[in-house]
């Protein structure tokens, strides 16, 4: 009889690979083997409580196959399933608001779990650990944590908003006569949140402080500062600043009374002096010359022989306001010759008016010598000398001193 022993064990035709996971519930498919004559059986030997569909435990667990033939021939294989801890993409602390102008925020400092992963704004990874306001757009953003070790990935996501600093326009500093005044701010975005305040106390703001354009009214004269702040959030504001100087409104102001002038030029004005302000004299209508045009009492001269009027205005800042007086000046008219014919016609040296003042006339000939002379001149000259001697017709000088005003000039005697 020829007995035949079989050796040769059975091979695994199908080979489970190690497995490396997160997840806890494993799946695989079971081994087969082939044998040279005939296989009896394939059965899980190594940890058989764990098959396919199983929950394992966080580690390394091995699965080990054998299979046998019919004549106790066998062969076994192992793979080993690891199932790695859950990974823990934690953090917090992420304020929800920030202002555009807010200083870097490294993100790695809020990680609570697992460290080491990568940050992402709104899908765009970033190159850095650091949220940066500045680089981003105002609005909402999404910032995201992910853990990636090869086998699994894990992430957490946090939202936080971007404010713009507002721009803020309080005016242009300005100088108001009188106590009150409409201010008109400016801010952008509109619907940020605004306000006035004052750095006095003593300002009133109407209808209130949260309205850009509004009236305030000061309760003395002086300079204020108005302040306009504006924010979206708390941490994200802007300022601006105006200075408004409230001025009085000068009182009196009175140039005086009016003056006629006769046979003289000048004159001392007599404005009433302002409590406040600087005045100053100007002309209207006419011509003279002031001897300081900023004082109430000055003296006026070389006045026009017209109807002057004079302008008294009173500045004290933005407040200015303004009188006049007139000066008319009636001015000498001085004959350039007469008839001493005693025809009844033009026989004196007649001046109008000089009667009436305080005068000196003094008479020379040609050659500069004097042949007339009379204080108080009373307009009776008929062409004689001081001793009464008729002169001969011809071309006399004349020296008139009226009211401490001199004229001089020619007059011809014809007979």
């Amino acid at each position: 009889v020829l007995s035949v022993t079989d050796t040769i064990p059975p091979t695994f035709i199908n080979l489970s690979q190690n497995i490396t996971t997160c997840d806890t519930i494993i799946y695989w498919t079971s081994p087969n083997a082939n044998d040279n004559c005939s296989l009896d059986a394939v059965i899980q030997t190594t940890n058989p409580q764990y098959h396919s569909g199983s929950t394992f435990p966080i580690g390394s667990t091995i699965i080990g196959y054998t299979a046998y033939d019919i004549y106790g021939n066998s062969d076994s294989i192992q793979f080993t399933v690891t199932i790695l801890p859950e990974l823990q993409p934690y953090w917090s602390g992420l304020p929800q608001q920030f202002c555009i102008n807010d200083s870097a925020l490294n993100l790695n400092d809020l990680v609570t779990g697992d460290t080491g992963g990568i940050w992402f704004i709104d899908s765009s990874q970033l190159s850095q650990p650091l949220f940066v306001p500045s680089s981003q757009t105002s609005g909402t953003h999404t910032i995201t944590y992910l853990l990636d070790n090869s086998y699994c990935t894990a992430d957490s996501s946090l939202t936080t908003e971007i404010f713009d600093i507002p721009d803020v326009n309080a005016g242009t500093d300005t100088n108001i006569c009188g106590l009150s005044y409409q201010i008109n701010g400016l801010v952008n975005p509109t619907d940020a949140t605004h306000y006035w305040s004052a750095e006095s106390s003593y300002l009133i703001f109407s209808p209130d402080s949260l309205t850009l354009t509004s009236n305030i009214t000061a309760f003395d004269f002086g300079e204020y500062t108005l302040i306009l702040t504006a924010f979206e959030y708390a941490n994200c504001i802007n300022t601006d600043t105006i200075n408004i100087a409230f001025y009085k409104m000068p009182q009196p102001i009175n140039a005086g009374t009016d003056q006629i002038l006769e046979f003289t030029y000048e004159t001392t004005l007599n404005a009433e002096i302002p409590d406040i302000g600087t005045g100053e004299w100007s002309f209207l209508q006419g011509n003279g010359y002031f001897s300081n045009i900023n004082d109430p009492a000055t003296l006026i001269s070389e006045l026009s022989e017209t109807n002057n009027i004079l302008i008294w205005k009173v500045v004290n800042g933005p407040c200015i306001d303004y009188d006049t007086v007139n000066i008319t000046v009636h001015g000498i008219k001085i004959p350039n010759g007469f008839s001493p014919n005693n025809d009844g016609i033009n026989d004196y040296f007649v001046i109008p008016g000089i009667a009436d003042h305080q005068n000196e006339l003094t008479i020379f000939n040609r050659w500069g010598k004097e042949i007339y002379h009379k204080i108080n001149y009373k307009n009776n000259w008929d062409g004689k000398t001081q001793n009464g001697k008729e002169l001969p017709e011809d071309t006399y000088f004349y020296i008139l001193i009226i009211d401490n005003n001199t004229f001089n000039g020619s007059i011809t005697i014809s007979r």
